[in-house]
């Protein structure tokens, strides 16, 4: 997909633009099938260290993640992606350190995607 179709994507989609910690929580709690997942690992403690996440169109190259996957899960995620283009936004640090979306990152590398829509954790202004 072009830049030109991600921007029109993320100016037309139904994701919004920049959304809270708290908003943040939320959108992933409702991601996960279990609410450990939110615990475990600090997840949850994670995602607050950021006031204010905003949606942007990251290049996949400046992505770190580091957690391990579940195969089917990625093969599942890649899967969709290829049937739909869409797919919900990754949660990232302002270091471009995934909090939340593994799965979907790694099905997007396998699909060969150059950039990746995210909400990325602004810090506070001081």
């Amino acid at each position: 997909m072009s830049f030109k179709k991600w921007l029109l994507l993320i100016e037309t989609s139904q994701w919004p633009n920049q959304m809270t910690s708290d908003e943040i929580f939320d959108y992933v709690k409702g991601l996960h099938s279990y609410e450990e997942d939110l615990y475990e690992g600090d997840l949850g403690k994670r995602i607050m260290r950021y006031p204010v996440y905003v949606l942007q169109l990251v290049p996949i190259g400046k992505i770190k993640g580091h957690w391990e996957v579940y195969q089917p899960t990625v093969d599942d995620y890649a899967s969709q992606f290829l049937k739909s283009g869409d797919y919900p936004p990754i949660v990232l640090q302002p270091s471009f350190v995934i909090i939340d979306g593994t799965h979907r990152y790694k099905a997007l590398v396998s699909s060969n995607v150059q950039s990746v829509l995210a909400y990325v954790g602004q810090r506070a202004k001081k």
